[in-house]
């Protein structure tokens, strides 16, 4: 893939994407080294425009960037990983609240064309599928957070959002996962209906914590310090 060099911050933005979703689709695995002489190459850009992709991504918390030792793409700790999906449970969860004290009829209305989408998605081949409605599902939450009119837990949820994308797309790899996935976004929008945001709030933070589970128990078999 090649993008025209430019000395605009749209380069680096541009770049800093491309990688994130290699890192994301696992093209890019955890513990990787991203070195600026064959990116700048990729791209046909600049090591300048590489370098301020990377601390896109560094700031994000993709990548951790270390002196004389260049940019790794971040592999979390068990630890880790518990405290960022605990945090992003209470968020998501006080999100969904939010965004039903201010949903209208509209927002409703988007958000059941949307879970029509996850059905249709379940059609496809496994591994397509799950990419599918983990995007889908990230533009909902998205789209909640945004209208849920707090833009200080926005810019945090999707923060770590980035940080943790690959392990999400995990959660959502297995059938039997979007299925349920499904039924709490159709418990979430019944929950709209009835205008009850605790219901909202325990469905934002069932969306997490069901992932999560499942996520961990199969990187368990993979991640040796899990």
């Amino acid at each position: 893939m090649s993008i025209r060099q430019a000395e605009d911050p749209t380069t680096a933005n541009r770049i800093a994407s491309v990688l994130a979703r290699r890192i994301v689709e696992a093209e890019i695995a955890p513990g990787s080294r991203l070195r600026e002489v064959p990116l700048a190459a990729e791209f046909g850009v600049s090591r300048g425009s590489v370098r301020e992709a990377l601390r896109i991504l560094e700031r994000d918390g993709v990548v951790r960037i270390e002196a004389h030792r260049g940019a790794q793409v971040t592999l979390l700790s068990t630890d880790e990983l518990i405290e960022i999906f605990q945090v992003r449970t209470v968020l998501l969860g006080l999100a969904m609240a939010l965004f039903c004290e201010r949903c209208e009829a509209s927002d409703h209305v988007w958000l059941k064309e949307q879970i029509g989408r996850l059905k249709k998605a379940g059609r496809d081949t496994d591994s397509k599928a799950a990419s599918l409605h983990a995007d889908i599902s990230a533009e909902m939450a998205g789209y909640a957070l945004r209208r849920g009119g707090n833009l200080r837990l926005e810019r945090m949820f999707m923060q770590m959002s980035a940080q943790v994308a690959r392990y999400t797309r995990l959660g959502l790899s297995a059938k039997e996962r979007r299925r349920q996935s499904i039924d709490t976004w159709q418990q979430l929008s019944e929950a709209l209906g009835r205008r009850d945001p605790s219901a909202a709030e325990r469905c934002g933070r069932t969306l997490v914590t069901n992932t999560f589970r499942f996520a961990l128990g199969q990187i368990a078999g993979i991640r040796p310090d899990l």
